[in-house]
């Protein structure tokens, strides 16, 4: 006589005991899966944070550098117009060489 099952026994009927223990290992195991997630999703927070002000930074200095180009190419600091090492002004042209 087959009484099915793959070694010809039957399972026990489900218990109420049994039941409460599924349902507690269901509930623990969405709760760690979620605060997987949430660790996961604070992570990528902190990272994408850190490349905005990264970003940002990159941001200042290109423009505090663009800043400092154009006071000094206008004499705003200093004694004037650059001048060259040979004491001819910047502006002038080099003489030619033949």
């Amino acid at each position: 006589m087959d009484v099915g099952g793959p070694h010809g026994a039957m399972a026990p009927p489900p218990s109420p005991v049994g039941w409460a223990q599924r349902r507690w290992h269901a509930m623990r195991r969405k709760r760690d899966e979620q605060a997987r997630v949430a660790a996961v999703g604070g992570a990528v927070r902190a990272h994408a944070g850190a490349m905005w002000f990264n970003g940002g930074v990159l941001l200042m200095a290109v423009a505090g550098h663009a800043a400092g180009f154009l006071a000094f190419k206008a004499g705003l600091f200093g004694d004037g117009p650059v001048q060259a090492e040979d004491g001819r002004n910047m502006e002038d042209p080099a003489p030619a060489v033949c």
